[in-house]
């Protein structure tokens, strides 16, 4: 499990790095095409527009690999605590001490995984909406119509919320 592990701390870098860089970029490119499109800045704000979607969309497939990534580890998490916790349960036939502290894990990596998961749905419809936007002959770009645009970018929205709301469990 340790090479495991290992490997996907190695992976997680370089996709954290790249996912920050993409965001970054994603920022001036957005900026320069809005300055141009309001005349602020003279030329044509088209390649920016498209400079900023690419950006967008290939920082938003990073972040879909990470949480593809630590749900793979959080469940491989799980299995080693599930084995764990039926080895202590088949040595012992009352709840030990170990098996309490077990069972608390297993809910926080349970916590840990309906997070992610969400993580991932909010990532998924902006990356649907990012290839969307992009001009006809981009997999499904200029396709779907500007409800299912609307509907998805809601759906996003409202997961970012959720996840951002103040729960009682924090206070």
């Amino acid at each position: 499990m340790s090479t495991c592990q290992g490997e996907e701390k190695g992976l997680l870098k370089p996709l954290e790095i790249c996912t920050a860089l993409f965001n970054q970029l994603y920022y001036p490119s957005e900026h320069i095409a809005w300055f141009r499109q309001k005349k602020i800045l003279s030329g044509n704000s088209a390649p920016f527009s498209l400079l900023g979607l690419l950006f967008w969309a290939l920082a938003l497939l990073g972040e879909i690999a990470k949480c593809l990534v630590r749900l793979m580890r959080l469940n491989a998490q799980a299995k080693s605590l599930q084995k764990q916790r039926k080895l202590d349960r088949d040595s012992s036939h009352e709840t030990s001490t170990q098996n309490i502290q077990i069972q608390e894990n297993l809910k926080k990596l349970t916590a840990e995984k309906m997070d992610c998961i969400l993580l991932f749905l909010q990532y998924s419809c902006d990356f649907i909406n990012a290839i969307s936007w992009m001009p006809p002959g981009v997999l499904w770009a200029q396709k779907l119509k500007s409800s299912t645009n609307g509907i998805l970018g809601m759906i996003a929205s409202f997961i970012m919320l959720y996840r951002n709301w103040p729960s009682s469990q924090n206070s």
